[in-house]
């Protein structure tokens, strides 16, 4: 490449380069900069209520015990994480069904997220909830990939599936590692990010 070569690239890189910012605009770009770190702290600080259903944590089996790590790990980044037949006996709930109660939760809740893994409870309050219309967009069922073919895979399970795109199927093994965990709260963070984005005076409704 000769000299007239060399300068054509030089010239094409140099257009290529920044152009300095002024010293005001830097002082912008400071305060900018300053300002996505206070409205990213700001989507941080908006807390959801979050139901989760699943084997009674007093159930001593991997699932259970992966109910409560998902609700005590939603709890440390800032949400309200429920477990609802701790919230069975409020007095607003005297003299109600269990159905009832359940379905009020749900209703005053972000997020439902269900571990249907040997828990016939969630099982039937799933069936119960998950394809109401006010309600499916709430769900997050986990459930083994085995399940697909039962009955509740193939029907309520596969509606909202299909419909909502609330369900996750997941592989042996996934209970144990954090798998499961992570795609739980991953679920509860995203939508905690859309309702920053649709906040009303940063209040989630």
């Amino acid at each position: 490449m000769g000299i007239k070569g060399f300068l054509i690239l030089e010239i094409l890189n140099s257009k290529k380069l920044p152009i300095p910012l002024t010293e005001e605009a830097q002082k912008e770009h400071e305060r900018f900069l300053d300002e996505l770190q206070r409205q990213t702290e700001r989507v941080k600080q908006i807390p959801l209520t979050v139901l989760i259903w699943g084997p009674s944590e007093d159930t001593s089996n991997p699932v259970a015990e992966k109910r409560v790590n998902i609700r005590n790990h939603l709890r440390e980044i800032g949400h309200n994480a429920q477990f609802s037949e701790r919230l069975s006996n409020e007095e607003c709930f005297k003299d109600l069904s269990e159905k009832s109660k359940e379905f009020i939760q749900a209703q005053s809740s972000h997020l439902i997220i269900v571990l249907l893994e040997g828990s016939p409870g969630a099982l039937a309050e799933s069936h119960d909830f998950c394809n109401h219309p006010e309600l499916a967009g709430k769900f997050y069922i986990m459930i083994p990939d085995s399940y697909k073919d039962g009955y509740s895979g193939k029907g309520a399970i596969k509606d909202l599936s299909d419909g909502y795109g609330g369900v996750y199927w997941y592989q042996e093994g996934e209970i144990a590692s954090c798998k499961v965990l992570n795609m739980a709260a991953k679920r509860v963070e995203a939508r905690r990010n859309i309702m920053y984005r649709h906040r009303s005076n940063g209040v989630p409704k």
